[in-house]
C-alpha cells in the first residue's frame, strides 16, 4: 500500500497534525487567547519546517526523519523507542508510589502503567509468534 505523502514529508505532516490537535485542545479547554494561540501555531509550523529541513540532511537523524533509514539506523530508532518506553514506565511507577505515599488518587498512574505492561506482553507474544526472520 503506497502512502499519499512522500517519505520526507511524513515527519513534518505528523508534526503539523499533532500540533493542530494540541492547539485545538488548548482552545477548547481554555478558549482563544490572543497571547497564547499564535505562539502555539508558530511553534508547530517551525517544528514542521525543522523536521523537513533536518530530514534533508546527510546524517543518521536526517535519514530517519527523511524516511531513508537503513537497517543500522532502524535498529537505533527501535532501541531509542524501547528505551523511551522503559523510561515512561519508570516515571509512571514513581508517580504511582509518590501518589500512594501522599494519599492522592493513583488511578491515572495505574491505568497508564497497565497499558504499558499489557502492550509489552502483547508485543512480546506477537513478535515471538512471528519468530526471528
Amino acid at each position: 500500500m503506497r502512502s499519499f505523502i512522500g517519505p520526507r514529508w511524513r515527519a513534518p505532516v505528523v508534526m503539523l497534525a499533532g500540533g493542530t490537535v494540541i492547539n485545538v485542545a488548548v482552545v477548547i479547554g481554555n478558549g482563544w487567547r490572543w497571547r497564547d494561540e499564535p505562539l502555539l501555531v508558530l511553534m508547530t509550523i517551525l517544528a514542521a519546517i525543522g523536521y523537513y529541513v533536518w530530514g534533508g540532511r546527510d546524517s543518521d537523524t536526517g535519514a530517519m526523519y527523511g524516511g531513508r533509514e537503513d537497517e543500522r539506523q532502524r535498529l537505533i530508532h527501535t532501541q531509542a523507542a524501547a528505551f523511551s518506553g522503559w523510561v515512561v514506565c519508570q516515571a509512571l511507577l514513581a508517580g504511582f508510589v509518590v501518589a500512594l505515599a501522599l494519599g492522592k488518587p493513583t488511578w491515572p498512574f495505574a491505568i497508564f502503567l497497565g497499558v504499558g505492561v499489557i502492550s509489552f506482553i502483547g508485543a512480546t507474544a506477537f513478535y515471538r509468534s512471528r519468530g526471528t526472520q
